[in-house]
């Protein structure tokens, strides 16, 4: 038995369709930002460069470890990464159920994703409510300034957490779950 186009669900197929476009895209940008970064000698400079300088004590491991390993980051999260989104993007539009499990945990991951760094920001900021006014003023901000851009990524954080488990919802629901069976 074969699902005819007008048994599959259009929520579904716009999902597909928007999720194809937009990591279609990110794989093009990410092809040539990392044929860009190979091929330019400026960036294997500043990395030698920074590689060359003593480091402080106190700089975090995770960004050692980023520097060290720019090239292989730029390649996964520029190319990679979007490149295994788009083959699930368009074996989802194909209803392939292995293709919902992962756009469900790709979703569920970017939730997760995204709460920890509203958390890693509340916890960064603790009890004072804003950044420490030396901070602040390295970087031209005031205080007031400061507070508005976060008040504003956390209600985008909160409109991308409900979206995306919306989309969730919507995926695990018997219904769909059938069209994938099939």
């Amino acid at each position: 038995m074969s699902l005819d186009a007008n048994s599959r669900s259009r929520f579904v197929t716009l999902i597909a369709w928007v999720a194809i476009i937009i990591s279609g895209f990110h794989t093009f940008l990410g092809l040539i930002q990392n044929i860009m970064f190979h091929a330019s000698s400026v960036f294997g400079e500043m990395f030698q460069m920074m590689n060359s300088e003593a480091l402080p004590q106190d700089v975090p491991y995770i960004f050692t470890l980023l520097v060290d390993n720019m090239s292989l980051f730029i390649f996964l999260v520029g190319f990679a990464v979007p490149l295994c989104v788009l083959v699930v993007s368009i074996n989802f539009l194909k209803r392939k159920n292995w293709a919902r499990i992962l756009f469900v945990a790709g979703l569920a991951l970017g939730i997760a994703m995204t709460l920890y760094n509203v958390g890693s920001e509340i916890v960064w900021l603790g009890d004072r409510g804003s950044v420490p006014e030396d901070l602040a003023k390295d970087f031209s901000y005031s205080l007031i300034d400061f507070e508005r851009i976060n008040s504003i990524y956390l209600g985008i954080s909160v409109f991308f957490v409900a979206i995306y488990s919306a989309i969730i919802w919507w995926l695990i629901r018997p219904t769909v779950v059938r069209e994938f069976k099939v």
